[in-house]
């Protein structure tokens, strides 16, 4: 049964105004960088770049090891899948395909590749591919838009949320390893939802106003019944095999950040200036290194994003301690690698930080 489209979503809060504020937020100290004798031999391993067709290149898609990457170029009527060596320079195409590549998503095992391929707008087929570019299954599913969670722990598990041009939903639980039953619709009452953990599906529900936040819920999938978190006031969340990551807003307009486990045990909690866009806060991408490592970028004071300016800095927070990366970055798309140390930003993911030494290089050039 399709499910109308709620016109407000938590991660989205309409704010009255925001001024500056830093009271009871961890003063992060400045990065320095470390003494390291084979650092000079590190980078030299990283000064290759891509030079690129800007009208063949699609976009940058993310990390598939610690030192490659997967990005998608189109060429005449095929989507290559492709991937960028940073220390040889060497480039491989994986797989190609007829149909658009919209999205690609690379599974936290390093094992498996998801493609979100179209032919018409009004449906979407997902392929599954292995390393070696062979496709392993595909899903046809029918949708104006598509929304795509892979369970970090089993990548047979998939929930989709497929979008209408009437503004209802569809949300399709997908189980590669069930053959009678491994696709059908599921009945959470929310688009999107977040894995916790293998069997266990994360939504959220708002009683009074988004302003305040709502109240976290866990589906059980096996027995179809519904607990409560018992976290509430809750404006945005994530999740990372079996962690949480809340954010709530205090009293005093700050932006209260904690990584949570299934069973309710904190293991990190910090501050983080909160910014506004003078109708939402504006919270940033979190990229997960670990169950209690997260990199995001950051203003170093609270306020309106205009005031501020584009600029962020880079920070790592491991068990609530924050560590700078570096600063003057473009809070735009981010992308890092698994061993969190270097990272992608940048409109086109053309820049490249090492988050050990702090330098920022351009790696993209896209040519006319």
């Amino acid at each position: 049964m399709r499910k109308k489209l709620f016109a407000l979503f938590i991660m989205t809060l309409i704010v009255a105004g925001c001024s500056q504020k830093n009271a009871s937020i961890e003063k992060i100290p400045e990065k320095v960088a470390p003494l390291e004798e084979d650092s000079s031999t590190k980078e030299e391993a990283f000064e290759h770049t891509l030079t690129a067709d800007q009208a063949k290149f699609h976009f940058i898609a993310d990390w598939l090891t610690d030192t490659t990457v997967l990005f998608v170029e189109k060429d005449q009527n095929l989507y290559y899948l492709k991937i960028f060596d940073f220390e040889t320079g060497n480039i491989a195409i994986l797989y190609e395909d007829t149909s658009i590549i919209a999205d690609v998503k690379i599974h936290p095992s390093k094992e498996l590749i998801l493609l979100h391929t179209s032919n018409n707008p009004a449906s979407a087929t997902i392929k599954i591919l292995g390393l070696d570019g062979v496709l392993q299954d595909e899903i046809i599913v029918e949708s104006s838009e598509l929304s795509i969670e892979w369970n970090d722990l089993d990548p047979s598990l998939i929930l989709l949320t497929a979008f209408h041009q009437d503004w209802t939903y569809d949300v399709f639980l997908y189980n590669g390893k069930s053959k009678a039953d491994g696709f059908g619709l599921i009945d959470i009452g929310n688009p999107f939802p977040k894995w916790a953990g293998k069997g266990s599906i994360l939504t959220s529900s708002i009683d009074e106003h988004p302003l305040v936040g709502g109240d976290l819920n866990i589906y059980d999938i096996a027995t179809e019944k519904w607990k409560l978190a018992e976290l509430g006031n809750v404006v945005y969340f994530d999740t990372y095999m079996e962690s949480m990551l809340v954010v709530r807003i205090d009293d005093d307009e700050t932006a209260h950040y904690s990584i949570i486990n299934l069973d309710g045990t904190v293991t990190a909690d910090w501050k983080m200036p909160a910014v506004s866009n003078y109708s939402e806060w504006v919270l940033p991408e979190i990229n997960w290194i670990s169950a209690n490592t997260v990199i995001l970028a950051s203003h170093e004071f609270g306020g309106q994003l205009d005031e501020l300016g584009e600029s962020y800095r880079l920070t790592r927070v491991t068990g609530g301690h924050q560590e700078s990366l570096a600063d003057n970055v473009l809070a735009t798309l981010l992308r890092c690698s698994a061993n969190g140390e270097r990272c992608l930003t940048g409109y086109s993911a053309e820049r490249l930080i090492n988050t050990i030494s702090g330098k920022e290089t351009i790696w993209l050039n896209l040519k006319e």
